[in-house]
């Protein structure tokens, strides 16, 4: 066929999908007239399509016996059923081989939520609820805003039979088939970005050693974020599959995982999924996007499941408007042979992409050589997220995160639970130098040299591993390693029951230490905080795992793993802790009130305390505490200087004693308690957040302004680091250059009040008086949705010199015990009241000393 025909054949497909099946027969016959051979080629393409459409997932052998009379049923859910007490369903969505899709309302969360059921003539089969459980597991694991979260399984017992459920976020949009059927293929540059956005996605599953198995447009949603834009977004990980998970069963004992027209020539010959038939999946997806043609197109008439083996056509031929090296791309990607596809989704969208062209794009191959020695020279100088360190000290360790063997538990919550409190065993030694969980985290296993890690973590030695938990017993294999050479230093290997697990960390503390010739002086002896509740451990590892995450929904998550846990042991000190920090982040970001919230806080820390009063992470809450609700800065320096006599290297108590001093311009002080909870936790946003936060506030803004840059390579989504370095170049007249800083921030976070806020701010700095009131009023009208604290229109009010306003609503703030209301001293909108004679009483009230003058800076 000439590229010609493949266009017409495209666009006939594109037109007959959009006709119902009953439709089909009369509109091929008009369109194709008299050309056989197009007809049936489209025919073909067709009856290939038809014969993958219409599942959620695809039937299991097992139960492919009744299909028949599933397809016969009605929805087995009604707008308005209460699930569990908990989920009301509001509308059906779509239907498949497995069970059906709802929209519902989780009244506990209070947040629209997906719940996806599996039949109950299906649930009998013991083997497929627990792959449902699975695919909980497995979800949970992958980080990625490109992957559709699956949050938890439920079983709620009905007259019919047993119902299984899985709860997961609602997406609102399209699927990419749907998509694809309707508009045929995407622009070049639509293509790419969903094709990247897909890879994320993907390649984040891979790093969790996860996969998907059953890629495909359908399993594809476009979804609209909270801007409004569409972003792609992985769904259905009921397929997925560990890879390499050992004990698990062949792939066609439960089911033939995969839809034939997007599975890898292995797969059909029976081979399991792997990352290598994922990326063959991507590269059909991929060619369906930029040409329109389903993958059938790409087989031998013979039909699916008997893939060609040469060289995939052309996607040239097709059409003539694609690039011709994407020839080549698409070659590799769709190769026969495993080994010989992109190692990764991004590499093949970074093919498809071609290399960046910018001003080098056509000087000679000597200059680009020059080129490419600067900028090496440069990518070598440049300051890093990481402290360079090349002398790293003697007795300083890494605990990188434990791998989690098995096929029973794939979610990786135990094994960074373990990690963490290893890491903490560890660190109460007082001659090793441990850096912190949340640091060391970020690198699973040995992902990069061990060079680069110990480099990255200022660390001379490596602690590596593998873990497996099977019938409350636990194996653990450990390495140490001696991160400049990669030497292996030692290795032990340990079998414990769970129920030892304290135990177990103090054994592996003591050989570590033993190994390096450190003393066991500080090693805790009591296991302070802990519960001998297995259930009540596990569902406080939960709550963290989720705490950590820092997402809205994340973190209401955790609440309600915590409040499981503490409901199961109410003397689980370290539960009441985590339950302390979870409301007071939800206080924070005014999901709750605040005054409401913070009382809740307030209970849990004081529960924490009261039952173990040798847990530094209790104490800390208590300081939060006692300087965010009862804004007693005395109470509070009492109980993080508590904290830190317990544990002087905890850099939570480090970045929060840091906060509260600021606050009362103690800025010596406040900026090195800052710095050490970055050298603790060097890769910790919030460390580092703070950190650029304390410096702005004691205007020491060319240190905040480097700090900025840094936080900015650890996370470019962070929007705190652009915002501060917008108002400290407006505060110097650099005002292109600060609203240029802002409009990065329009795509993904313009509706952010903390966004809307600084707009407001930085146009009232401009002289822009209209524009701020404008951006004023979007912030009150965001405060009557709720979410917005009352100091933050307070700081706009001040920035605009009305202080009758500004006052009104510091009065508001302190009402509602908004927590922000005590940075009045020294928050740049609050410099035009600082003259004013109400200033001192307020002060009084919210407990700073007016007469405190700042110990390193003058403000106004």
């Amino acid at each position: 066929m000439t590229a010609e025909d493949w266009k017409r054949l495209a666009e006939l497909y594109s037109a007959a999908m959009e006709r119902t099946k009953e439709l089909r027969p009369a509109f091929i016959t008009e369109a194709c007239g008299g050309d056989e051979a197009m007809k049936s080629e489209l025919q073909r393409l067709l009856d290939a399509t038809e014969a993958d459409e219409g599942f959620l997932d695809r039937p299991l052998s097992v139960i492919a016996e009744i299909l028949p009379e599933i397809a016969s049923r009605g929805q087995a859910l009604q707008p308005g059923d209460l699930l569990c007490g908990r989920f009301e369903v509001i509308r059906f969505i779509a239907c498949g081989g497995m069970g059906e899709v709802y929209e519902a309302f989780d009244r506990l969360l209070g947040e629209p939520a997906a719940i996806k059921t599996i039949r109950s003539q299906i649930a009998t089969h013991e083997g497929i609820v627990e792959q449902f459980k699975q695919e909980v597991r497995r979800a949970r694991a992958i980080r990625s805003e490109h992957v559709c979260p699956v949050y938890d399984v439920f079983r709620e017992e009905r007259p019919g039979g047993p119902l299984i459920f899985l709860s997961m976020q609602l997406l609102e949009g399209e699927t990419l088939a749907e998509r694809l059927r309707r508009e045929g293929a995407l622009p070049k540059g639509e293509a790419l970005k969903v094709l990247r956005e897909i890879a994320k996605g993907l390649d984040a599953a891979h790093a969790e050693g996860v996969v998907h198995g059953d890629l495909k447009p359908g399993n594809v949603m476009l979804a609209k974020t909270k801007t409004g834009a569409l972003a792609a977004s992985i769904t259905d990980f009921g397929l997925a599959r560990q890879a390499g998970a050992p004990g698990e069963p062949p792939a066609d004992s439960i089911m033939r995982a995969g839809t034939p027209a997007y599975m890898a020539p292995e797969q059909l010959e029976g081979a399991p999924p792997a990352r290598a038939s994922d990326i063959y999946a991507f590269g059909l997806m991929a060619f369906e996007m930029v040409t329109g043609l389903p993958p059938a197109v790409l087989e031998p008439k013979e039909g699916a499941g008997t893939r060609r083996s040469g060289e995939p056509l052309s996607p040239k031929s097709v059409s003539a408007a694609l690039p011709k090296r994407w020839d080549g791309v698409f070659a590799r990607c769709l190769s026969a042979k495993p080994e010989r596809r992109y190692g990764s989704a991004g590499a093949f969208v970074d093919a498809l992409e071609g290399p960046k062209r910018g001003r080098l794009g056509g000087i000679g191959g000597f200059a680009l050589v020059l080129a490419a020695v600067a900028v090496a020279v440069w990518l070598l100088a440049r300051p890093g997220p990481s402290p360079p360190g090349p002398s790293p000290p003697a007795n300083s360790l890494a605990v990188l995160a434990f791998r989690l063997l098995g096929g029973a538990e794939e979610s990786n919550y135990f094994s960074e639970a373990f990690t963490e409190e290893l890491t903490h065993t560890l660190g109460s030694l007082r001659n090793l130098r441990v850096v912190g969980p949340e640091s060391a985290l970020r690198f699973k296993a040995l992902s990069l040299p061990a060079n680069e890690i110990g480099r990255q973590l200022g660390v001379r030695y490596l602690l590596s591993g593998s873990i497996r938990r099977t019938d409350a017993k636990l194996r653990v294999l450990i390495r140490l390693i001696r991160a400049p050479d990669g030497f292996q230093v030692w290795a032990g290997e340990y079998e414990r029951d769970e129920k030892g697990l304290f135990e177990l960390r103090h054994e592996i503390s003591r050989d570590v230490a033993g190994t390096l010739g450190v003393t066991l002086a500080g090693m805790q002896t009591a296991n302070s905080g802990s519960t001998k509740d297995l259930q009540a451990q596990d569902l406080y590892w939960m709550g963290r795992y989720y705490w950590r995450q820092r997402t809205d929904s994340a973190v209401r998550l955790s609440l309600e793993y915590f409040e499981q846990a503490t409901a199961r042991d109410p003397s689980f000190a370290a539960g009441w802790t985590g339950l302390a920090d979870a409301y007071s982040v939800i206080a924070e970001r005014n999901m709750i009130p605040p005054a409401e919230s913070l009382a809740k806080a307030a209970q849990a820390a004081a529960k924490a305390v009261a039952l173990a009063p040798d847990l530094a992470d209790g104490w800390v809450s208590m300081g939060q505490v006692a300087s965010l609700y009862h804004r007693d800065f005395a109470e509070a320096e009492r109980c993080f200087r508590r904290a830190l006599q317990i544990n002087p290297r905890l850099a939570t108590a480090h970045q929060w004693y840091s906060y509260m001093l600021v606050k009362q311009r103690r800025f010596t002080e406040s900026i090195d308690h800052a710095r050490r909870a970055v050298a603790g936790e060097p890769f910790s946003l919030p460390a580092n957040i703070n950190l650029a936060v304390v410096l702005y506030y004691a205007r020491l803004d060319d240190e905040a302004l480097q700090q900025c840059r840094k936080l900015i390579e650890m996370d470019p989504a962070s929007f705190t680091s652009r915002l501060v370095t917008a108002q400290i170049l407006a505060r110097r007249g650099q005002t292109p250059a600060a609203f240029s800083e802002m409009e990065k921030l329009r795509e993904n976070a313009s509706e952010h009040p903390l966004v809307v806020r600084f707009w407001a701010e930085l146009y009232a700095i401009a002289g822009r008086r209209r524009e701020a009131e404008e951006a004023l009023t979007r912030l009150i009208l965001l405060r009557s949705r709720g979410r917005v604290p009352a100091a933050y229109v307070a700081s706009v009010w001040g920035m605009l010199g009305n202080r009758d306003k500004a006052f009104e609503w510091l009065e508001t703030a302190y009402r509602e015990h908004d927590g922000l209301v005590s940075i009045v001293h020294v928050a740049p909108g609050f410099d035009s009241i600082r003259s004013d004679p109400r200033y001192p009483a307020l002060l009084e009230r919210i407990g700073i000393t007016a007469g405190k003058k700042p110990d390193s800076v003058q403000l106004q």
